[in-house]
């Protein structure tokens, strides 16, 4: 679950993210970020914060690998309940890293991490 107000597409043109509304006006279909405000954005507020911490980096297919309709990604977790969640959830493997390869898919990438506790 997620919350729309705090969730941000990151794209290198806000048009294909959301819709644009007129200006002055606020959207209500989700918050743009240009990847170097992102990139920006995360080194201020979480230097160092996976220090010590295992990754797991999951290429994923939400759908046949094949399928035009399918949306192929990466998931960069320190979750074991994640990947097992996504590997549940998707496709994952050998096949996803060879769809990835090619320059005319269009991919995905998720973040996810635990808090520091």
């Amino acid at each position: 679950a997620r919350v729309e107000s705090k969730t941000f597409i990151c794209t290198e043109k806000r048009e294909q993210a959301i819709p644009t509304p007129k200006d002055g006006v606020q959207g209500s279909l989700g918050n743009w970020i240009s990847p170097e405000d992102y990139e920006a954005a995360i080194q201020a507020r979480f230097p160092g914060c996976m220090k010590g911490r295992t990754m797991y980096v999951v290429p994923y297919s939400m759908g046949p690998i094949a399928s035009p309709l399918s949306k192929v990604g990466i998931e960069i977790t320190d979750s074991a309940y994640v990947v097992n969640s996504m590997r549940i959830m998707t496709r994952m493997g050998e096949e996803v890293l060879d769809k990835l390869s090619d320059n005319s898919v269009r991919t995905l990438s998720r973040f996810h991490a635990q808090p520091i506790s």
